[in-house]
């Protein structure tokens, strides 16, 4: 039958979407104090175990039954296909799922008072099997409820944040359960049965709070499914991929996890407290409530799949319990437990997010319930494979060096060589543009992701405009980039003053995804930040941005966009800006636009440049604009940025600065000689001329130290670019000229400059020139390299 289009449901109102994620957070809460003591995990499996006396494989038979009970996700398929909506359907069987509860205080009574145990042992494993076929028989509905609820834009930051919430309910109620369970060993089997009584209610309440959450109408083709569309999931290469590596890692896990518990309190193994449980679970859910903020914005911004493939490195924590001992567990669980935490939040709130991802809107009910079918059967098989593995081995003992190895530690190994399969697995999943692995651990290890994740709080919070605008204003670091999507928010903030501090940031943290949303507020006219907004784009190097930037330049009115748009084609480079900036120099410019045009050719290293520069420094009698253009200057023969200080300062610090120049270039010019293999007559004549240039440099005669620079630099050219340097006529300076402009170096460009500035010598009165123009000839040999 073919698929007949809805008509779009009309938006959730944003206050009532708040109200319902934050009820939602509450009914989680509510949820997990349920799951912590009533499914089999640590609690439950201790209890049946430990204290009701199961074997190994009844134990892995309560966990297997519990995930196999996922291929009653498929019903869902065809149950929420006829049914209008999904709310009452999930509702009426969760509550009955939660009711089942009460079978554990039943069981708990019922040996408390003599009664069997193996009967008690086969009621739970009945009573969670029956228990978990009505969740899953509509749990996918509750998933793709949520996924029409929360926009996809914020959705795994709001999992990440409930995740938190649901954490700490966790935490508090395992640490309480195991507690109470230590406090109570008198009548322990009646503290068990309070504490699944109390629990089963919180539980039973969690789904009942839904009753106030909204449901979107769903996106669903209409009338009966056929059997192309009940298993089209099936047909979809990446999201079968997904599935069966999410099965296989949860066989994996499932193949330990049921026996962790029971060994670490097992009198006859480890012999902890079942506090340590709680201690352990406290650590862990503490991590993973700092945690899960980070990895919901690192999956908002950069994918799920990263996060999933390091979260699901967790169970290699499980390592430190082969060194596990009844006299250092008190050491090495807690180091487990934080191991742990830190890393399992990027699998427990990304996988789940991660299949949503990849699940089409239209038929997500379905791809859900696929893939909780396909993940829960697999990984049943870890389960029942890993109780018998257990029961089988027996009293195995075996050991490897400093390593006691028993039955349990081969479980452990087992199950992590199954988990590295299914990490191979995972990875071969595609999720369109993610960013890679290697990528995320940069981040993850970079000093400053602390400070990222509060100044994260800050931007994404309506707090006082001061704070966000000081917080852009910090933003600098690989971590940062982690912000670029909330500093983007802010380019249309009320403020002015957080508007420009957005636009700075972009610009320091070099964000290329920011270049178009800034090119659109810089094609603005009114936009009053259009020269903050160049700036930061001659930073993010995107050549889009250089048509946009001529057009401006060209026809702005204002000096300080005009020089803004300079500055930024500077930055950018390329044939057609130092074309047009060229062209812009021989136009009579104010200072400056002058000084900002000289700058910003000379970052383009060119000798056309300097041939615009070096004449307007001897033209201007304004002291400040001269040295700015010496600045420019210096950019083309060496490193920018570095002149500066031979022409700031104290006379003092100038002094030790021309000193230090003078230092590093006659050492230079030695290794040059050297190098070249400069006849030691000649480099003899080429030190002495140096020397002689520093003695008039100190005596306050920069004519006379040019002079002697003429000589070296010609010595230079005649030893580097001359074919036959050795000839008995030297070359004129034209003749050199031309042979250092074809040596693959910026030779030309620094013999040009010393030439032009000795054919100025007679007509220079001014020391303060003369002054730079010897300081420009020593920066020139300090940094000069031949290749």
């Amino acid at each position: 039958m073919s698929d007949s289009p809805a008509p779009a449901p009309a938006p959730i109102p944003p206050a009532r979407l708040q109200r319902a994620l934050n009820l939602n957070i509450l009914a989680g809460c509510l949820g997990v104090t349920w799951y912590v003591v009533c499914v089999p995990a640590n609690i439950l499996n201790v209890f049946v175990k430990n204290h009701l006396q199961a074997t190994p494989f009844q134990l892995g038979l309560l966990t297997a039954l519990m995930q196999m009970a996922a291929v009653f996700n498929l019903a869902a398929i065809v149950a929420y296909r006829r049914l209008p909506t999904r709310k009452p359907f999930w509702m009426a069987t969760h509550i009955l799922h939660r009711l089942l509860s009460f079978t554990l205080v039943a069981a708990a009574l019922h040996v408390a008072h003599g009664g069997d145990r193996q009967r008690a042992i086969w009621m739970i494993i009945a009573a969670t099997a029956l228990s978990f076929i009505l969740s899953h028989s509509s749990a996918s509905g509750w998933w793709s409820w949520m996924a029409d609820l929360v926009p996809e834009t914020m959705r795994a930051t709001f999992f990440g944040r409930r995740a938190a919430f649901c954490n700490a309910a966790n935490m508090l109620s395992f640490f309480g359960a195991t507690l109470l369970l230590d406090l109570c060993q008198n009548q322990l089997l009646y503290a068990y049965a309070g504490l699944f009584a109390l629990m089963t209610i919180l539980g039973t309440a969690d789904i009942l709070l839904f009753t106030a959450a909204p449901e979107p109408r769903p996106a669903k083709p209409a009338g009966s499914i056929t059997w192309n569309e009940f298993t089209e999931p099936l047909r979809h290469p990446n999201f079968r991929t997904l599935c069966l590596a999410v099965g296989i890692f949860g066989l994996a896990v499932s193949v330990a996890a049921p026996f962790i518990a029971p060994f670490l309190t097992d009198p006859h193994q480890i012999g902890a407290p079942m506090t340590w449980l709680g201690i352990m679970g406290v650590l862990t859910q503490l991590t993973w409530i700092f945690t899960a903020p980070l990895w919901g914005m690192l999956m908002d911004r950069f994918g799920r799949k990263p996060a999933v493939l390091l979260g699901a490195l967790h169970p290699f924590t499980w390592l430190l319990f082969l060194f596990l001992t009844p006299t250092n567990y008190t050491y090495l669980l807690p180091v487990q437990a934080l191991a742990a935490g830190f890393v399992i939040s990027g699998w427990g709130d990304g996988v789940n997010q991660l299949m949503l991802t990849l699940t089409p809107e239209k038929r997500r009910t379905s791809y859900v319930a696929w893939y909780m079918a396909l993940a829960g059967v697999i990984s049943a098989i870890g389960s029942l494979g890993g109780g018998l593995l257990f029961q089988q081995l027996g009293d195995f003992q075996v050991t490897v060096g400093p390593l006691h190895l028993v039955s349990f530690h081969i479980v452990i190994l087992t199950a992590l060589t199954l988990t590295a399969a299914s990490l191979l697995l995972l990875a071969r999943t595609q999720e369109g543009k993610t960013r890679p692995v290697s990528f995320l651990l940069s981040r993850l290890a970079s000093p400053g992701i602390i400070r990222t994740v509060l100044d994260l709080n800050t931007l994404s919070s309506g707090t006082e405009s001061d704070a966000i605008a000081r917080t852009l204003r910090r933003l600098d670091g690989s971590s940062s980039e982690l912000l670029v999507s909330d500093i983007l928010a802010r380019l249309d903030d009320p403020d002015l003053e957080v508007r420009i501090e957005a636009i700075r940031a972009l610009g320091r943290l070099r964000a290329r995804e920011a270049v178009e949303p800034l090119l659109e507020r810089f094609c603005a006219p009114a936009c009053p930040l259009r020269g903050e907004i160049a700036r930061t784009l001659g930073k993010l190097g995107d050549p889009r941005a250089i048509p946009f930037l001529i057009s401006t330049l060209d026809q702005a009115a204002s000096d300080e966009l005009q020089a803004a748009c300079i500055h930024a084609l500077g930055n950018l480079g390329g044939k057609r800006t130092t074309d047009h900036l060229l062209a812009l120099l021989k136009k009579p410019l104010a200072e400056p636009l002058l000084v900002s045009g000289a700058e910003a050719v000379a970052k383009l290293g060119t000798l056309e440049a300097a041939w615009e520069i070096l004449p307007r420094m001897h033209q201007t009698a304004n002291l400040i604009l001269r040295r700015q253009l010496a600045i420019a200057m210096a950019n083309t023969l060496g490193r920018a940025g570095e002149f500066y200080a031979c022409t700031s300062g104290t006379i003092p610090q100038q002094t030790a600065a021309q000193g230090r120049l003078f230092s590093e270039a006659a050492d230079n010019l030695g290794r040059i000689l050297r190098k070249a293999h400069t006849p030691r007559p000649a480099l003899a004549t080429l030190q002495a001329a140096m020397e002689r240039a520093g003695q008039l440099l100190e005596e306050e005669d920069p004519a006379g130290a040019l002079r002697e620079l003429h000589t070296v630099y010609r010595g230079l050219a005649t030893h580097l670019a001359l074919p036959t340097p050795r000839q008995q006529q030297p070359a004129d300076d034209e003749i050199l000229l031309e042979c250092a402009l074809f040596h693959p170096s910026k030779l030309g460009l620094g013999f040009w400059t010393l030439l032009e500035i000795h054919h100025r010598l007679p007509t220079i009165n001014d020391p303060e020139l003369l002054r730079l123009d010897a300081l420009l000839a020593l920066y020139f040999l300090s940094h000069f390299e031949t290749e």
